[in-house]
């Protein structure tokens, strides 16, 4: 399936490249307890730029690079995140409070491991298109 990740183009593209795969963040599964235990996970999105909330009060714009990544579905590959709340027992509290940060759950999807460069179809600029990495 044919998936997104987004990052910024001066401070994280260039690691990532170096590094060849995209790695995993800490995943807020209750925004409401103390201590929470956290989920290590790539995010991926169907949507656009435009739908992209999440960024909001950044420093460095981590819309500036998309990372198209050609990932399968299942156990492995991608998991929809509204299944993957489901089974972390997401709370309605944080679901809603991370839809609120960042768009639409429905397009969102998580991977539990790197997705290295074997895996990526391209990176391009989301300004302009220009082609930054290409398989």
């Amino acid at each position: 399936m044919l998936l997104y990740h987004y990052t910024s183009h001066s401070h994280h593209w260039p690691q990532i490249l170096e590094d060849g795969y995209l790695r995993r963040t800490d995943t807020v599964l209750d925004l409401t307890r103390p201590g929470r235990q956290d989920v290590q996970v790539v995010w991926l999105t169907t949507a656009d730029p435009d739908a992209q909330q999440w960024q909001i009060g950044s420093s460095v714009d981590k819309l500036a690079v998309r990372i198209v990544v050609d990932v399968p579905l299942g156990p492995g590959g991608a998991e929809h995140y509204p299944g993957f709340a489901k089974r972390h027992k997401v709370g309605r509290t944080t679901y809603r409070g991370l839809a609120a940060a960042g768009g639409d759950p429905e397009a969102w999807y998580v991977v539990s491991r790197r997705i290295y460069q074997k895996e990526w179809v391209k990176a391009e600029l989301t300004s302009d298109g220009t082609v930054l990495w290409e398989r």
